[in-house]
């Protein structure tokens, strides 16, 4: 399981990878964000023990490939801008409150 302290970390360290694959799926910020947001839900709530941060880098991005959020379109890479990547990562830390 994941504590606390290694959630805050991962979310940390992760949340700008999660969110730039989520926002070439979903194509909408807003929608991105909710996908983030539920893929650091299902982190915080799994029940796996992870070997690595590499492992739990690649946990999240298997997550994150979500299938419905496609638009069929081949995809555009997108920078996130620093703005938007702290009020989310803030978001994120928030689901342990």
């Amino acid at each position: 399981m994941v504590s606390e302290e290694e959630y805050v970390s991962y979310v940390r360290q992760f949340s700008d990878t999660v969110l730039r694959i989520a926002v070439n799926y979903c194509k909408e910020l807003p929608d991105a964000e909710d996908m983030v947001q539920e893929v650091f839900l299902k982190l915080y709530e799994t029940g796996m023990d992870f070997t690595d941060d590499e492992h739990v880098k690649r946990w999240l991005i298997r997550v994150t490939d979500c299938r419905e959020c496609r638009s069929g379109s081949s995809s555009i890479p997108l920078l996130i801008p620093s703005r938007f990547q702290r009020t989310f990562t803030t978001t994120c830390l928030n689901i342990l409150v």
